[in-house]
Order: C-alpha cells, then sequence, then structure tokens
C-alpha cells in the first residue's frame, strides 16, 4: 500500500478517537468512520495516481525473490499497513461504543476493503496493475489484527512494527529504502517477565531490503533476529505512572532505530 497513504492514516485515524459517535447503529459508525478515509483515497488515487484507464491491467511482482522489485519489503509493507489500519479502526470503533468482538471485524473489514479499493484502482493505472501479491498480504495483515484483537493473551505477546527513517525521498510513494520491518514477542505478556527486569525486553525479527527501491548495483534481503527494547515499558517506568493511550500506542506500531539488534543474514549472499 502506497507509503503516503500509510503516513496518512497513521496521523489521522487516532484524531478519529476524539470524535466519538455516541448512540448511533453499528452500521452509521463504521461507515461514517470509513468514508472519511475511503473518499480522500479516491480523489488521490484519480488525481495522483493515474486511476481510470479503461484497461485493466495486472501485474507480477513476486513476493520475496531476489529478482523481485523491491526485495519484498514492499509486500511486508502491505501487510504491515493492513494490520495498522485495521487495529486502529477497530479501536476506534471501541471508543465509540461497539464491542471488540464485532469492532475488530468491522475494522479489518475496513482495511481489507480500502486495500482491495486500491488495488481495483491501481488496475486502472498504467504505472501501477493489480498485484495479487499485494492483496495477498493485505489480507493476511488485516487477519492479523483481527485474530490478535480477539485474544488478549495473544495480544499482550506479540506486536508488528515498522522502523522508519526518511530517505532523500521521504514523500515518495516507493520509500521502501529507509524501511524495516519487526514482528516482536514481548516479554512482558508473560507471568515471568510481568515484574522484573524482563519485561523490558523483546526477542524480535526484523526484515529490509536495502539497495532495491534505489536500483543499486549492491542490493541485499536482509533477515535479521536478536533483541529490541520494549519502549512502552521503559516509558512507563520512568514516567512513574502509565503514559497516555496515544504514546502507549505509537510505540505499539513503531520501533526506533538503535533499540533493537542481533544477529543479520544476507539472503542474496
Amino acid at each position: 500500500m502506497k507509503f503516503v497513504i500509510l503516513m496518512f492514516l497513521f496521523c489521522f485515524i487516532p484524531l478519529l478517537a476524539f470524535c466519538k459517535q455516541q448512540e448511533k447503529s453499528d452500521a452509521e459508525i463504521v461507515l461514517k468512520s470509513d468514508a472519511y478515509i475511503f473518499v480522500p483515497v479516491i480523489v488521490i488515487g484519480f488525481s495522483q495516481w493515474n486511476w481510470g484507464d479503461p484497461k485493466f491491467r495486472k501485474g507480477n511482482e513476486k513476493f520475496f525473490q531476489e529478482t523481485s522489485r523491491y526485495g519484498g519489503v514492499d509486500k511486508i509493507g502491505h501487510f504491515y499497513s493492513s494490520y495498522l489500519i485495521s487495529d486502529l479502526l477497530s479501536k476506534k470503533f471501541v471508543a465509540d461504543g461497539i464491542e471488540m468482538e464485532r469492532a475488530s471485524l468491522y475494522g479489518a473489514g475496513s482495511s481489507f476493503a480500502l486495500a482491495t479499493l486500491i488495488e481495483i484502482g491501481d488496475a486502472t493505472s498504467k504505472k501501477y496493475g493489480f498485484s495479487y501479491e499485494d492483496q495477498v498480504m493485505n489480507t493476511l495483515g488485516a487477519l492479523a489484527s483481527y485474530v490478535l484483537l480477539n485474544s488478549p493473551s495473544l495480544n499482550k505477546k506479540i506486536d508488528f512494527k515498522i522502523d522508519y527513517i526518511p530517505t532523500s525521498n521521504p514523500l515518495g510513494m516507493d520509500d521502501y529504502e529507509g524501511m524495516r520491518f519487526l514482528a516482536s514477542l514481548k516479554l512482558s505478556g508473560f507471568d515471568f517477565a510481568r515484574n522484573n527486569f524482563w519485561r523490558f525486553i523483546e526477542i524480535q525479527t526484523n526484515y529490509s531490503a536495502p539497495g532495491y527501491a534505489d536500483r543499486k548495483i549492491n542490493k541485499s534481503r536482509e533477515w535479521g533476529v536478536g533483541v529490541a527494547l520494549n519502549v512502552n515499558e521503559v516509558i512507563d517506568y520512568f514516567s512513574g505512572k502509565k503514559t497516555s493511550k496515544y504514546v502507549n500506542g505509537f510505540f505499539e506500531y513503531y520501533q526506533p532505530r538503535y533499540t533493537y539488534g542481533g544477529y543479520e543474514r544476507d539472503l542474496n549472499n
């Protein structure tokens, strides 16, 4: 999913939490929230992404192969985007009074619908084309959000995050060069670690593909595994009280650079 939309939604959706919709049906709440997102995406699609060509185009982008366009980091980006959008929308719906089981279903459905809209729109663009690989990862991302939100025990233990430092083209649609995606197992979610040092530690794996987005000769698909700092736990410890849900929420989805490390391997070698 295009990076500018990710950033737009990341900044915009939390603001909807301040606009609670009281005493309305589920359908009214969901449709109104979705409209704030879908309408701008459609406008941007036709004005900036060249949607609207009558010919339906399909792309063959591959997944994580060495010969793929972005080394697979774009596919994890699609997973992460759909996961993030589903999570944030679900929490917005809960804030509006919908129970989590239904809210998470609506959030995942809205995320999947948005991703499908963008893929269909891209199919009418000479630049992009419909990518079934993207759609597979979009589906998995929305599904992961739904499963975790409906399993509190798992949700306390697992996070999917991005580490991003803008490159020279930070608003580009394909700014994957500065991105690394992480999956974390939080020790704070286990009973043995809740009241000791281990709650500050996460076991994590990460993936990036430097050189692909810039089409450099020396490209690498870097997979890593190691340990990371649980930033939320550190903030809570030094603040002496629980931080706001917005600060905690931010670090559920973002891992700062240099707060993790371990073994890395270049899959191209």
